[in-house]
């Protein structure tokens, strides 16, 4: 029977990517296994403390966004990956609940892993829709600011032609001006691509056919205050499935280990990749990459912060400048031209405030993930 559980468990795991190996029979008069113990967290991991604070359960309403919400909740229902690893799951609740009370050890551990590795496609699956839609947000923007930068080129330009047509200016600053026309014009068309291809991942993530599915129109998502309720980073390693995952199949390999000459050479060889020693550098190395990515996000999203203060301060400084223009050529001491400059050194601080606050926005997201926030 135990033979036959572990090629079981071998088989529903086989569509995993971290799929676990169920090792070989324990002997006639088993002994105990030691439990591994657990990855050591560095020290200043273990008393580091972060300051701020709000409630992140379900933190994509941090984006207040209707729309976002209703697309996260409509992927958790439909999108494949997911519902592949609770087939996967079900398999193995099922082999399990066949388990005879000596095979526990090892399929209790693997019930364990399957449940882990449901939550962590979740967390990637709605990591991945909130990125998608923000992406398709910020393309949308971009149009926006992109389309009054062309007017108010188009302006500057027929400004600067009737300059050089009246002898006031050389041709110099009005090819400079029909250049920028083409690099706008250019970025319209990137743009455009940009967010095709946000809606095709959101598509491709909720399980429909891109030509089926229309981005609803929402909110400006990238004007939402985001904050922060980070724990110790220690609690990472707790609250990681992937890493809860690693350890419930270190515990399967521990409480099987064994070998049997009957065994098929096939699982001979999972076996021996599913081993005590496999199973811990798997799992002490999904403890290292969880912290590497945790200080990663940390730093992008601090990081960001003074990025969109900087991007802010500067768009007050142009609108500043741009009323002050206004006023001095309603006074006759500014000529059109000057003034329309003043209108474009504008719109490029909104386009770099929508990139900061879009750059912040991500960050935010990237560390829910690599804090494994429910």
């Amino acid at each position: 029977m135990r033979i036959a559980l572990i090629l079981l468990l071998m088989a529903a795991f086989s569509g995993c990517a971290t799929a676990p190996v169920i090792s070989d029979p324990i002997p006639p008069e088993p002994t105990p296994a030691v439990e591994p113990e657990p990855a050591i967290v560095p020290t200043a991991w273990r008393h580091a403390r972060m300051v701020e604070s709000v409630d992140t359960s379900e933190w994509w309403k941090a984006w207040n966004d209707e729309v976002l919400n209703v697309l996260v909740d409509q992927t958790l229902l439909s999108n494949p990956e997911i519902r592949a690893a609770e087939a996967r799951l079900g398999q193995v609740e099922s082999v399990v609940s066949d388990a005879d009370p000596e095979e526990q050890p090892v399929a209790q551990p693997a019930l364990n892993a399957a449940k882990h590795d449901v939550s962590a496609v979740r967390l990637a699956v709605i990591h991945a829709v909130v990125m998608a839609y923000l992406d398709a947000r910020l393309a949308e923007r971009k149009l926006d600011i992109l389309q009054q930068r062309l007017k108010i080129q188009h302006n500057l330009t027929e400004t600067l032609h009737k300059r050089l047509v009246a002898g006031l200016a050389g041709t110099g600053p009005l090819r400079e001006q029909e250049a920028a026309s083409i690099d706008t014009h250019q970025a319209k068309s990137a743009a455009m691509l940009d967010r095709e291809q946000a809606v095709n991942r959101l598509a491709l993530l909720l399980g429909h056919p891109p030509v089926e599915f229309t981005l609803q129109s929402g909110s400006n998502p990238f004007g939402a205050k985001l904050k922060l309720q980070i724990d110790p980073p220690a609690s990472v390693i707790e609250r990681r499935p992937d890493i809860q995952s690693a350890w419930q199949r270190l515990l399967a390999a521990t409480a099987g280990q064994a070998s049997d000459d009957d065994l098929p050479i096939t699982v001979e060889i999972e076996q021996t990749e599913s081993s005590p020693a496999a199973r811990e550098a798997l799992y002490r190395k999904s403890v290292l990459i969880a912290l590497q990515e945790t200080e990663q996000a940390l730093a992008s999203w601090r990081r960001s912060g003074g990025a969109v203060k900087a991007a802010h301060d500067q768009l007050d400084i142009q609108t500043a400048q741009l009323e002050s223009a206004q006023r001095t050529l309603e006074a006759g001491r500014l000529s059109r031209a000057e003034m329309l400059k003043a209108h474009l050194a504008e719109n490029l601080a909104q386009e770099n405030l929508l990139t900061a606050e879009h750059a912040r926005s991500t960050a935010f997201a990237a560390l829910q993930l690599a804090i494994a926030h429910p």
